[in-house]
């Protein structure tokens, strides 16, 4: 794995995290971790590259569940859905305000503002690609302190992917339509994406006029799109597990453990460079379709993947062991 050598530590502090839980902190540049108990984070920067553990409030019901966490300047989000709560916490932990609400327990996405203290979720009771009744709402900080009920932005019949692209924009994916929410609005512009989708998609982010979608988690194409719904470029098979649109839309970063334990078979995929074939991580130019930048990682399947602009790339794997690490971004852009 390539050295860091821009203040970050080369993997997280050693502890039990839940991996799916890394997140990048809104609005500076840090990565925090959940803890396995769900009762403490920790927060690693480059100015705190041992990592400082944040105690939460805890899940009364059931300890160690919570399945929403967005880390913010001015507080951290964390929803608990068997006690059907999302609880606003400030930099110490401790509760600043709280919303509960029935409809909680069946929230399937839960997504942060790239820079000031706002979620937004999905609430859908039935099986992905199952045809329902399924919300989206946005939820503040101010929201909370002030008492008041999140803000139901769109209803749909299929549950929608979302993600915040850079300027805080609100997207929504869903039946091969882009629903893009203006910071602050509560009606979207709607295109239709010119490719034909086959069920939602499983990933999606969001940066400048671009949108980057996976098909499946297990397989299927990685496809570039502009928000006018043009396929600006087609990746097929398995060629990440996780990925961020950076530089305005102009790079994609994307990770993956092998391809032979990630396809089963490697030999019918046209690999843009023969290394990822191996465990890595990579810059790809998304005009040129060429790689910028590759290093190795170690083994595991991709848990969670956070990129912080200019400063490191973060990858959560699960192998023989769990393991958060950190490249440098300077050893791909360079």
């Amino acid at each position: 794995m390539a050295s860091v050598k821009i203040g970050w530590p080369k993997a997280f502090p050693k502890g039990e995290y839940d991996l799916p839980w890394l997140v990048g902190s809104s609005g500076s540049a840090a990565l925090v971790a959940l803890h396995m108990s769900g009762a403490a984070m920790t927060r690693v920067s480059k100015e705190d590259a041992k990592g400082t553990a944040v105690p939460l409030v805890p899940p009364t019901a059931t300890p160690g569940l919570v399945r929403g966490l967005a880390s913010t300047r001015e507080g951290t989000f964390v929803l608990h859905p068997n006690d059907k709560r999302i609880v606003l916490c400030d930099e110490r932990g401790a509760a600043r305000a709280t919303f509960t609400a029935p409809y909680l327990r069946q929230v399937v996405a839960f997504v942060a503002h790239p820079t000031r203290p706002e979620v937004a979720f999905v609430w859908d009771e039935a099986e992905v690609g199952v045809a329902t009744t399924a919300r989206l709402y946005r939820l503040t900080a101010e929201d909370m302190l002030a008492g008041r009920e999140p803000t139901l932005l769109d209803t749909r019949p299929f549950r929608p992917t979302i993600a915040y692209d850079s300027a805080g924009a609100l997207v929504a994916v869903d039946s091969g339509i882009i629903h893009v929410f203006a910071e602050g609005s509560t009606t979207s512009a709607t295109v239709s994406i010119q490719a034909k989708l086959s069920g939602p998609q499983a990933r999606m982010t969001a940066a400048g006029d671009r949108l980057a979608l996976q098909m499946a988690p297990t397989g299927g194409s990685l496809l570039i799109v502009d928000r006018q719904g043009n396929v600006l470029r087609e990746y097929s098979g398995l060629i990440a597990e996780n990925f961020q649109l950076v530089e305005g839309g102009r790079t994609l970063a994307l990770t993956a453990q092998s391809a032979k334990a990630r396809t089963g078979s490697a030999d019918w995929v046209q690999w843009p460079e023969p290394r990822m074939l191996e465990s890595y991580v990579a810059f790809l130019d998304v005009d040129s379709g060429d790689v910028r930048g590759l290093a190795s990682r170690s083994a595991g399947i991709t848990q969670a993947f956070v990129a912080i602009e200019g400063e490191c790339l973060a990858v959560a794997s699960y192998g023989r062991s769990k393991k958060i690490e950190l490249i440098s971004w300077a050893a791909l852009a360079g």
